[in-house]
């Protein structure tokens, strides 16, 4: 195994094994630590030449920034036969209109926790992992968009490993509304639903059935190893 350590400010990083060799273990180590990553294109590929069944390619990146603003590809990060670790990075396409943050074109795994999806300079429809052959690949995401959320509106939502850890309704409403917890636990610190005092209205919100904020209130909810209760609650 050769491996190498990769730091600072950096345009896009393409990390390509041509090592042929379908051995398992004998292939190329990347780290990247606290990075900061804008490309004209993908900001991060790592592509293993091996067509064999050993993913030969090993990547982490751990902290810092990968963004990219598209030209002609719709991915931010593109794995081929390759094993990707992200913790702790921001995820930040710029001035693009939709597309992939990570991409599996053909055999490789992804695991991201910790990490921040930040659509804030970015539009359209962005979705967090898209895998070509699902057999041969597997993800596992714990990251979320903006820690605060923009205002939630007149809406009901649904929380899950994307979404901001504080969720903030600060309009009017007309009807009752729910905020849907998970099935299970999801990882990462509690969430925090906030109801400013500019969300009026008798309607209720209701917190996964757990209880009801009125205007002017807040709640953290938080997972128990078996259900999820409301752990503190206040006025604004």
């Amino acid at each position: 195994m050769v491996s190498c350590t990769v730091r600072g400010v950096l345009n896009g990083v393409q990390f390509l094994n041509r090592n042929t060799d379908a051995t398992p273990g004998v292939g190329l180590g990347l780290e990247m630590i606290d990075c900061d990553i804008e490309a004209s294109d993908r900001a991060l590929i790592v592509i293993n030449s091996n067509t064999g069944d050993a993913n030969n390619v090993q990547a982490t990146v751990r902290g810092g920034r990968l963004s990219g603003r598209r030209l002609v590809s719709t991915d931010i990060i593109q794995i081929t036969r390759a094993d990707l670790v992200l913790e702790n990075v921001r995820l930040q396409p710029i001035g693009a209109s939709g597309g992939n943050i990570i991409r599996i074109p053909a055999r490789g795994s992804v695991r991201a926790t910790g990490c921040v999806e930040d659509l804030t300079q970015a539009s359209g429809t962005w979705n967090p992992v898209v895998l070509t052959t699902p057999g041969d690949s597997s993800a596992y995401l714990d990251h979320r968009r903006a820690d605060v959320s923009s205002d939630i509106g007149d809406a009901n939502i649904t929380i899950n490993a994307r979404t901001a850890r504080t969720l903030i309704f600060n309009t009017p409403l007309t009807a009752n509304r729910t905020v849907t917890l998970p099935g299970t636990n999801i990882g990462g610190p509690p969430w925090r639903i906030t109801r400013t005092a500019a969300a009026t209205g008798a309607s209720t919100l209701s917190i996964g059935g757990l209880g009801t904020l009125a205007a002017g209130q807040w709640a953290e909810i938080g997972w128990t190893g078996t259900a999820w209760i409301i752990t503190a609650r206040g006025a604004l």
